[in-house]
């Protein structure tokens, strides 16, 4: 029988949770004989309904706040692996423990910031203390060591793919985009009608604000196709404040 550990420890809001959620529940709904073991903290475990064989492994705050979490990466992870006797490791966090672990390892890369001049510089540029900045800088640099030891990477765009394996030096074989959701699936059977001359286009742009998501360059794609006699409507939720 398949073990699969996911590491899922700093999991906790926002679009990694959304992930997370729905990522396992299809991976279950898929491999219902497999085993699946979660390592998670007690805010995302209470908002994870419980699945067939699947077992979650919840760590309190405490070993897991600030500095003690790569400590827990190092120890707490490879020890859990050999606990549930896992045959692969699935780590939805970005990071992989610096040691060598006994069975493959699947990173999933859902930060782009780390791999945004643009981010990284906003970033830096709001850390008031230099402690706070080579702090930065380090988690950046675990991330790319991360994906070098990575048996398979997987990210959501062909962009971030393409500036993953041209900073590390990964192999395009070794990184498979995946984009999530089932929005794409959906719109092959049901492709959307267009809209008639002169009635308005909506689009819908639901995430947190971030330089890295690019939103500028996602709309004007979208609009691009629009015809010029179209009208365009748009509504930005909870704006970040340097664009209200």
């Amino acid at each position: 029988m398949t073990t699969v550990l996911i590491n899922a420890i700093s999991v906790r809001e926002g679009g990694s949770l959304v992930v997370l959620q729905n990522l396992l529940a299809g991976m279950v709904h898929l491999r219902p004989e497999w085993q699946w073991h979660v390592a998670t903290n007690s805010e995302a475990r209470a908002l994870q309904p419980d699945l067939q064989n699947t077992t979650f492994h919840v760590f309190p705050d405490h070993q897991i706040a600030g500095c003690k979490v790569r400590l827990w990466y190092e120890i707490g992870l490879p020890r859990l692996i050999k606990q549930v006797k896992a045959d692969l490791l699935f780590s939805h966090t970005n990071y992989l423990p610096m040691r060598r672990l006994p069975c493959p390892t699947l990173l999933l890369v859902q930060h782009a910031g780390h791999f945004s001049e643009v981010f990284q510089h906003l970033t830096e540029a709001q850390l008031a203390s230099l402690p706070a900045r080579l702090m930065w800088r380090l988690k950046g640099s675990w991330v790319r060591s991360s994906v070098r030891r990575a048996q398979c990477v997987t990210v959501q765009t062909a962009a971030l793919r393409q500036r993953i394996t041209e900073e590390t030096g990964v192999p395009r074989e070794r990184a498979c985009v995946i984009p999530h959701g089932i929005g794409l699936a959906i719109l092959h059977d049901h492709l959307p009608l267009p809209s008639g001359a002169g009635q308005p286009v909506r689009i819908g742009y639901i995430t947190k604000y971030g330089v890295q998501k690019n939103f500028a360059v996602l709309f004007a794609a979208s609009t691009a196709r629009i015809r010029k006699n179209d009208v365009v409507e748009s509504e930005t939720l909870y704006p970040h404040p340097a664009h209200r």
